[in-house]
């Protein structure tokens, strides 16, 4: 009869839209599931991508530094070594100045020597010659 056709139909209708509906509601629970671990991807990303943009940094930093510690480093060194250059240049200047002086000493000195060796000298004749006058005058 049409009743019985139309309660047939109507049931499997009603059976294919619980199926439909349960199919629905299984593509809406692996969308969800699918949401969250795109959701938790993306979170885990961005908590790596952070993670790795610190320890760059911090390589970064500390490269940074280990350069500043090194170029103050060098730059006390060649303060040290501009300091010692200039003690060495005044004591060569000091040195020179010395031997400057000890050289014009000489020289006096061989002066003095020459000139006393000449007054002995003269004083030799002159003693000498004496010396031969008085022997012969006795």
């Amino acid at each position: 009869t049409l009743r019985d056709e139309v309660a047939r139909l109507s049931g499997e209708l009603s059976e294919r839209q619980k199926l439909h509906y349960s199919a629905h509601d299984a593509h809406l629970g692996e969308l969800d599931a699918l949401r969250q671990r795109l959701s938790d991807l993306t979170a885990s990303h961005v908590a790596d991508k952070s993670a790795a943009e610190e320890r760059s940094k911090k390589a970064s930093s500390e490269a940074w530094d280990r350069w500043e510690s090194e170029r103050s480093s060098l730059k006390e060194q060649l303060s040290e070594a501009r300091m010692k250059v200039e003690e060495l240049t005044q004591l060569a200047s000091r040195s020179q100045h010395a031997l400057d002086e000890a050289r014009s000493k000489r020289q006096a000195l061989k002066a003095d020597h020459d000139r006393l060796e000449a007054e002995f000298a003269e004083m030799r004749t002159t003693y000498t010659t004496q010396n031969q006058e008085l022997l012969h005058t006795l």
